[in-house]
């Protein structure tokens, strides 16, 4: 199972207050920006990754999962699985060309793995 970083998600009070300072301070681009059922999100590329940062009241700005890209969705859930991970959303078509499923390892935290394509 080979994953490469897709993006970062934070979630932030200000979705375009925190996207502006991430531009002015840290030189990051804006690729594109949309309304999801939270609020704005806005996409940039920054150091090589893109960083997704979405509107939610009481967003902190701080990191809520780290995402990883694989070609195959079902092996890596299930390797996941089989090693002891969690699996705390399992794999789901979120659009066309875009399934995703939300892993913990058994220490704690989240991860989206995402099958583009």
């Amino acid at each position: 199972m080979q994953l490469t970083l897709d993006h970062v998600h934070i979630f932030a009070a200000s979705a375009r207050k925190t996207a502006d300072d991430y531009v002015a301070l840290l030189g990051a681009r804006e690729i594109e920006q949309y309304e999801t059922p939270n609020g704005l999100r806005v996409i940039l590329q920054l150091g090589g990754a893109q960083v997704y940062i979405e509107e939610r009241a009481g967003g902190t700005g701080a990191v809520d999962h780290l995402a990883f890209a694989t070609r195959d969705l079902d092996a890596a859930v299930a390797h996941i699985e089989n090693s002891g991970g969690t699996i705390l959303t399992p794999p789901r078509q979120v659009r066309e060309g875009l399934r995703i499923a939300f892993v913990a390892p058994e220490g704690g935290g989240k991860t989206e793995i995402v099958q583009r394509g």
